[in-house]
């Protein structure tokens, strides 16, 4: 993002209103990225609930218009799942590797989608060979985007990964914004409560034995919410890099629920939307301490 913005600044534009203008476009690529992998995942039904879900959430809202690296890199995290998931992995790893580098913590993405393509072997029984293809494909698009940057960082700065690791000091040392043990609980429930429609999804999953559909959504639940957990500084902002995927688990909750009841799901598309709308208002004001 710096180097973009300094693009602009080079160019004598507006620097701040063209990194909100960068973040206002990813926040709609983030929203149809969300639709598109629920779609490709589930069906359209829930791709659009989940996609209302996201636009329900305030912070979502405030912070995507903001000059920061949260909904860009998600954008690209997403786009590389879904590429990936089309058979597009070169693409994918390309994708993931501008979603590191924009946000280092997107980085584990990249061993996700290896877990997952490892999991097509084990559970889907898919060859071996074409897996260690896919794979390879997958780690040389990443590889083309992230080694002339940790080359680069060798040259100018003397060390492969010392952005890398400054980042990590100031995260572990800045002053927390919320002690509060159940700070991500708390602001959980303020951005959308409908989220504890993910239980219902992640029990439906592991009773079918969908373990690729868990391995995609709730692993990076999990683990972004475990590290943001225990790290000192806690922020509402942490929570966007994880909320995309847990929408559409809750969405898979909300649509399996009433997938007998045409009306009824009607309904919920309808309430998500509403309900969402409302916490905009609610969320946003407390983040604008207003």
């Amino acid at each position: 993002l710096p180097a973009v913005l300094g693009a602009f600044w080079k160019l004598h534009l507006p620097v701040v209103f063209a990194g909100r203008m960068l973040g206002m476009l990813a926040s709609i690529g983030v929203v149809y990225l969300t639709y598109k992998l629920g779609k490709r995942l589930f069906n359209t039904e829930i791709g659009l609930i989940a996609s209302c879900l996201l636009v329900g959430s305030g912070s979502f809202l405030f912070f995507g218009s903001q000059v920061l690296t949260d909904v860009p890199s998600l954008f690209f995290a997403l786009l590389g799942i879904i590429l990936l998931l089309e058979g597009w992995d070169f693409l994918s790893g390309i994708s993931i590797g501008l979603a590191s580098l924009t946000r280092f913590p997107q980085a584990p993405i990249v061993v996700l989608l290896g877990i997952y393509l490892l999991g097509n072997l084990l559970w889907d029984r898919e060859e071996l060979k074409i897996l260690l293809n896919r794979g390879l494909k997958l780690l040389a698009g990443f590889a083309v985007i992230t080694i002339p940057y940790f080359a680069l960082n060798k040259i100018f700065l003397g060390s492969y990964s010392s952005p890398i690791l400054t980042a990590a000091v100031g995260i572990q040392t800045s002053l927390p914004h919320s002690v509060t043990p159940g700070f991500y609980w708390v602001q959980l429930l303020k951005e959308n409560y409908l989220f504890v429609f993910a239980l219902p999804a992640v029990l439906y999953f592991v009773k079918k034995r969908l373990w690729g559909t868990l391995t995609l959504l709730l692993m990076p639940v999990v683990a972004y919410f475990t590290y943001f957990f225990y790290i000192p500084n806690k922020e509402a902002r942490y929570l966007l890099i994880f909320l995309p995927y847990l929408y559409l688990l809750a969405a898979h909750g909300i649509s399996t629920l009433f997938h007998n009841k045409k009306q009824a799901r009607t309904m919920a598309i309808l309430a998500s939307l509403v309900i969402g709308l409302y916490f905009v208002h609610d969320s946003a004001v407390a983040d604008l301490g207003m």
